[in-house]
């Protein structure tokens, strides 16, 4: 199932662009932000750099083991 939606988003390269972008992306700022503040108000800005590192992660995985339709 993963497999097909990943092919009509574009092909292998484009998710595996796009996931290791997110990646990068969401995940240096949620590491920024998770070391540097201690209370960070209001706390759910953090879940959303996790969220999309764990999105870009899926995506990433997804455009390696994708095969193109």
């Amino acid at each position: 199932m993963f497999v097909k939606i990943t092919g009509l988003l574009g092909g292998k390269r484009a998710v595996k662009s796009l996931g290791a972008f997110c990646l990068a992306l969401f995940g240096t700022c949620g590491l920024i932000l998770s070391f540097g503040v201690d209370v960070l108000q209001p706390a759910w800005v953090i879940w959303i750099f996790w969220g999309g590192s764990i999105l870009g992660f899926l995506l990433l995985i997804g455009g390696i083991f994708a095969s193109d339709i």
